[in-house]
């Protein structure tokens, strides 16, 4: 680490969560990992895993289903961020969850002979962060939001001794 100055907190490249926002990580010894992109990786994992094995057929073709999971991650976040409801670890986890489904389900639809659906799925999915971010904007959460990132992803080197993960060392 640079004497002085600013460095980056490298450990949020697991969590993508900077320190203020912790209670949004899980805690794998000293990493902090995102607790929704955690479900992610276990719902692209499931997926994949029922699909080839079982030949389980998921809501690719059950377009309502897929829209309303999909639904609640951004509802979830835009309400978090504006203060009508206290997110939980669980909670992301699950709707992780969905979304890891949802994008393994988009991505095979794609990738087998119906691209225009599966297209179409990974657009929606697009849209609604979109969507989510324009409500924050409006609601005008979102500039707050980006600055603890923007807060958290540096380190000031010019008062402790960091090591790799941003972590004081002794």
């Amino acid at each position: 680490m640079p004497a002085g100055g600013t460095a980056i907190r490298w450990s949020m490249l697991f969590s993508h969560h900077p320190p203020v926002d912790h209670d949004h990580t899980l805690k794998i010894g000293t990493v902090r990992v995102c607790t929704r992109c955690t479900g992610v990786a276990i719902g692209l994992i499931l997926f994949l895993i029922l699909k080839n094995n079982l030949g389980i057929a998921f809501f690719g073709t059950r377009l309502g289903v897929f829209f309303f999971l999909t639904s609640l991650t951004p509802i979830d976040v835009s309400a978090h961020e504006i203060g009508k409801w206290r997110g939980s670890n669980p909670v992301r986890l699950i709707l992780g969850f969905f979304i890891g489904i949802a994008l393994a389900c988009g991505a095979t639809t794609l990738l087998e002979g119906k691209p225009a659906i599966g297209f179409g799925l990974i657009l929606w999915m697009l849209l609604l962060e979109f969507l989510a971010a324009a409500f924050m904007k409006w609601r005008g959460c979102l500039d707050a939001l980006v600055r603890r990132y923007e807060l958290g992803i540096r380190i000031d080197c010019s008062t402790k001794e960091h090591g790799t993960f941003g972590q004081k060392v002794n």
